[in-house]
């Protein structure tokens, strides 16, 4: 899956159309890979104060004009700040602001309706080169429900108060808001996939867990095709609060699902982490959770930060794991499609002795959660595991009956054996 972000780079494809279609021409040799899908990224939440450039003027103008801010109190006054990014928020609760005086849309109706318009049209400032027809959806960063915050108070309903970031009233007109960006795509053009970070998937946790307790409403306005679970795990060293770190592997499974049950037919939950090039063991054990769902799975590969990407301009992000492609396998797709079994399902309870467990049409998988314990399981017949160049102990290619798996880890394990 890729996002494309910025300008075309030097040397390369002059325009955004000729950029997608290079990306979506892109083969991996010997992977039998499948095409990327290419979406466009915007970050419509928030806006640079008044003296840092803005990418989208089309979109601070009409903030500016309608008065789209949050404030600390009220409509004026002290604008509420997000800590993380010295910004300043948008406000977009459930229509408690006016519409646009031009177009009578509300703040992420006209923001869908703008990003339409450059990225599609090619009518908006940037010009007919920065349109293409070819993109396959577009990407709307901080896309979450709960309320954001930043040093001093942030009144997201106008009201006078200054509610939490889970308070039940605001999060649902926060999320009744947002629900203009797929409403207002789909009218527009409905072959274009709608995604967008839905933030940090243990907002769905319990609190005595670490998670925020929050529910999501199954809300058919909430037609997402693709939606984000931010830093679902991450290396030790990463310095974040990621989901797997601190929840337990059941309660993860539970707001995956939370995440499915508000996507549009057929709409599929990213993933996505951080993972250090050598920590083979997260990689295993976040790999193996995600497959058991039928998620996306995303990596950046980073030694500390919140670097859950991929840049296209440093290589070494990239994350190239034996068991991304089957090791000597050096197949997309090695494992097939999931059983026509009860335990091909999409899975939500452990299978054996705590530890979970999918099949394929080619292998199956086992995760063993963190605190489970050591556990040796028997399989019910022969697998072999993967043959590759990292984790020699364990990517060996060889016959197994059973298996033991240290807690916090993973495996995937083949019907044949590896060549």
């Amino acid at each position: 899956m890729g996002w494309v972000a910025g300008q075309a780079a030097s040397g390369g494809p002059s325009t955004r159309d000729g950029v997608v279609n290079a990306l979506h021409g892109q083969t991996h040799t010997g992977k039998n890979a499948v095409t990327p899908l290419v979406f466009q990224y915007e970050d419509f939440g928030d806006l640079p104060p008044a003296s840092s450039y803005s990418a989208f003027p089309e979109w601070e103008y009409a903030v500016n004009n309608n008065n789209w801010y949050t404030y600390q109190y009220g409509s004026s006054g002290t604008k509420a700040i997000n800590g993380g990014f010295s910004s300043w928020y948008v406000v977009d609760a459930a229509h408690v602001v006016g519409a646009d005086s031009a177009t009578g849309l509300y703040p992420y109706g006209l923001a869908t309706q703008l990003m339409y318009q450059r990225y599609y049209l090619g009518t908006g400032s940037e010009g007919p080169a920065m349109a293409s027809t070819h993109l396959d959806g577009y990407y709307m960063d901080a896309y979450t429900q709960y309320n954001q915050w930043g040093p001093g108070p942030a009144d997201f309903l106008r009201n006078g108060s200054s509610p939490a970031k889970t308070d039940p009233t605001s999060t649902a007109a926060t999320l009744f808001g947002k629900a203009d960006y797929p409403n207002e795509l789909n009218s527009l053009n409905s072959s274009i996939l709608v995604g967008a970070n839905a933030e940090f998937g243990y907002s769905f946790a319990n609190p005595d867990q670490g998670g925020l307790g929050m529910t999501q409403p199954n809300s058919l306005s909430y037609r997402l095709n693709a939606a984000m679970d931010q830093f679902l795990f991450c290396s030790t060293d990463a310095n974040t609060n990621c989901a797997l770190n601190f929840i337990s592997f059941a309660d993860a499974i539970a707001w995956e699902q939370e995440t499915e049950a508000n996507l549009a037919s057929g709409g599929m939950a990213l993933e996505t982490g951080i993972v250090d090039a050598n920590d083979y063991q997260t990689l295993r054990y976040s790999l193996a959770f995600v497959l058991m769902r039928n998620g996306w799975y995303v990596a950046g590969v980073t030694s500390s930060g919140l670097a859950d990407f991929i840049n296209p301009g440093n290589l070494t992000t990239y994350p190239v794991f034996d068991e991304f492609w089957g090791g000597t396998l050096n197949l997309a797709g090695y494992l097939g499609a999931p059983a026509w079994t009860s335990q091909g399902a999409e899975q939500t309870v452990p299978w054996s002795q705590g530890v979970w467990r999918r099949d394929f049409a080619n292998g199956i998988v086992l995760a063993n959660p963190a605190g489970n314990g050591w556990q040796t399981v028997a399989l019910g017949g022969t697998y072999y595991h993967l043959r590759g160049s990292q984790a020699p102990s364990i990517n060996n290619g060889q016959a197994v009956t059973g298996v033991t798996i240290p807690p916090g880890d993973g495996l995937i394990l083949l019907d044949t054996a590896p060549p």
